[in-house]
């Protein structure tokens, strides 16, 4: 789900070929294995000059099994939940593991996806059913 977001930052000018954004991701990670939805708190902000589409894993003796994938985030706008139903891995309710989430960029006008793909460790995803 997203939502505009209620940031007033002006958008950073990069040169072309050049991109921009900024990782404003809050809190920790909660999936419901009911209804197949992970929620967070991630924003876009409007200074950022890129797309962002989120993919959030679980991570288990050093081996990343994927959750779930956002959309496109564009700047100006925030990121509650996103579906997690094509995971490749089975969680147990009142678990808590660890996460990692890889942000990747995206030109808002050609939909060229950026080379360089950010990522945030050690998230902990809490699950419930």
């Amino acid at each position: 789900m997203v939502k505009p977001s209620d940031d007033n930052e002006e958008k950073v000018i990069s040169e072309q070929g050049g991109g921009s954004i900024t990782v404003e991701f809050m809190g920790n990670v909660t999936v419901n294995t009911t209804k197949n939805i992970a929620g967070l708190n991630y924003t876009n902000p409007n200074s950022s000059n890129q797309d962002v589409v989120l993919e959030l894993y679980i991570v288990q003796g050093g081996q990343e099994y994927f959750l779930g994938r956002s959309g496109r985030v564009p700047a100006g706008s925030s990121l509650y939940q996103i579906s997690v139903k094509d995971r490749e891995v089975e969680l147990r309710g009142g678990g808590l593991y660890s996460g990692k989430v890889y942000f990747h960029a995206y030109d808002p006008v050609t939909g060229a996806k950026a080379h360089v793909v950010s990522d945030i460790s050690n998230i902990d995803v809490f699950v419930q059913q």
